[in-house]
């Protein structure tokens, strides 16, 4: 096929899914009817490859450019099912699908928050043996085949240079090719077939989250490792996995063996396994797209990996978008872990269609407390001059960057990314406007609540700690993103052109 993936949905119906090719500047989409997620092409004249999915649908506008050629299969295996589960870890060890059901071996807990903010997480103590046996099936099988492994950790303690703390195999014996494991070997992350093994760079450091990625890439023959959606390790002429007796071998997370065996010390969250080759743009949104709320088909429900869905308070929804129309008017979505964290790079963008522009509240962020004054920050918003601004809190109090002042009834594309290096940068319809110097960020120490539209007005919701006091925002806004990544300018501008 001609073409390359723009994005991917998650959470959807096939219906809105053809909704979206139609109404976007699209051509082709792949849905996945076991999980609900739509992969969106675009036309770019270079040549892609599609796994062949039977739980899948390709479907796509006909043009005159377009050449559809043979969809050819990254999967070698006599087996027609296709392995696609998910393992949220909220309060239960079945996967999304109850196809591959887990069982406790000396009681790891369910731990809160996890990566998401709601639900729980997996927290493993390494001195107690403790992990998590996935029951074998005929259909789990990842031997001469692609797969793509994800997930959360949050690492206690790292074993010595030498030593590994074990967090998912899948191992027959200890011979060539037989004994998938994925380990943190002293501070680095790795994966290995037992004598065929690719090992990442870049030193882990204990209590702090980092999403992993472990790709094996049949076609390729070649092993690959993200952390935080950045290639860690490309390891080429690599044989596949050629494990034999899957129907009597479990997957085990929070332990690696029969070497030694080697326990996890910390969490794990939200592990996929798919049995095909994510590309790097995916993965990269996987790691780093927080949250998508493009208010489509009137709903307030989080379209990206994590399902961080929101909820409306005096809102309305208008032809996909959302509109703010009167006082204690606003959006707000609970449970934004790495926001919370000092120093975290993160990114905004959205569309806004202001009906006035005078001292009003595009974005807060404040943390959830019972007390009667609550830790918050206004980081976007309208000045009394009808300016838009952007600050973020530092050790040394708020960066403020000041930006155009902005049209009403008009569209808008706005970003506005953080980064220690960079500081804050606020991207008007694709072009960056204004950016402050180098700095920190302070943050709540505590996983956030986002609201659009609308501060903290009643006595008992004093918003503290910020120098600007924005009212109500009117008019509209659409297609709101979060990251937990500083944009390129290269990322603002794609995200700009559409809406």
């Amino acid at each position: 096929m001609i073409g390359s993936v723009k994005s991917t949905l998650f959470n959807v119906s096939q219906n809105q899914c053809i909704c979206q090719m139609v109404q976007s500047n699209i051509f082709a989409i792949n849905y996945y009817q076991t999980n609900n997620t739509c992969q969106l092409f675009n036309y770019n004249g270079s040549s892609i490859f599609l796994q062949n999915n039977f739980n899948s649908s390709f479907i796509f506008i006909n043009q005159s450019s377009t050449l559809i050629t043979n969809i050819q299969s990254y999967v070698v295996s006599s087996s027609p099912f296709v392995i696609n589960a998910f393992w949220s870890f909220d309060g239960t060890l079945n996967d999304r699908d109850s196809n591959y059901n887990g069982v406790l071996l000396n009681n790891p807990s369910f731990c809160s928050p996890g990566i998401t903010g709601y639900g729980s997480a997996l927290c493993f103590n390494a001195s107690l043996n403790q992990s998590v046996l996935i029951n074998p099936s005929i259909n789990f099988n990842l031997s001469n085949q692609s797969f793509t492994f994800e997930y959360w950790i949050y690492p206690y303690t790292l074993a010595t240079s030498s030593g590994d703390r074990g967090m998912v195999g899948l191992c027959q014996s200890l011979a060539n090719n037989l004994c998938l494991h994925m380990t943190l070997r002293g501070a680095n992350v790795r994966i290995s077939f037992y004598g065929n093994q690719c090992t990442g760079g870049t030193t882990i450091i204990v209590n702090k989250w980092y999403h992993l990625t472990f790709v094996y890439d049949y076609v390729a023959s070649t092993q690959r490792i993200y952390l935080n959606g950045i290639l860690e390790c490309n390891h080429s002429s690599s044989t596949p996995l050629q494990i034999t007796n899957i129907t009597y071998i479990p997957l085990t997370i929070g332990m690696t063996y029969p070497l030694a065996p080697f326990y996890f010390d910390g969490i794990i969250d939200q592990l996929t396994l798919v049995g095909w080759v994510k590309n790097a743009s995916d993965i990269l949104n996987d790691a780093t797209l927080v949250a998508w709320y493009n208010f489509y088909n009137n709903s307030y429900n989080d379209y990206g990996p994590n399902g961080i869905n929101g909820s409306g308070m005096n809102t309305t929804f208008d032809n996909n978008t959302l509109f703010f129309n009167g006082t204690q008017s606003y959006f707000q979505s609970t449970g934004f872990v790495l926001l919370g964290i000092d120093n975290s790079s993160y990114s905004f963008s959205l569309w806004i269609n202001p009906s006035q522009t005078n001292a009003s509240t595009i974005i807060l962020a404040y943390q959830n407390s019972s007390s009667y004054s609550k830790w918050c920050s206004v980081y976007l918003g309208f000045t009394t001059q009808g300016q838009i601004q952007a600050q973020s809190q530092s050790s040394k109090g708020f960066i403020n960057v000041l930006g155009p002042s902005i049209s009403t009834y008009v569209w808008t594309h706005i970003a506005q990314t953080f980064s220690s290096t960079n500081g804050i940068s606020l991207y008007i319809n694709g072009s960056l406007f204004n950016r402050s110097a180098s700095t920190n960020y302070r943050s709540g120490s505590a996983p956030l609540t986002i609201r659009l539209g609308n501060s903290f007005t009643t006595v008992n919701q004093t918003c503290l700690n910020t120098t600007s006091q924005g009212g109500q925002y009117m008019g509209w806004m659409d297609e709101f993103r979060i990251y937990s990544r500083e944009l390129s300018s290269s990322d603002v501008q794609t995200l700009s052109s559409t809406r």
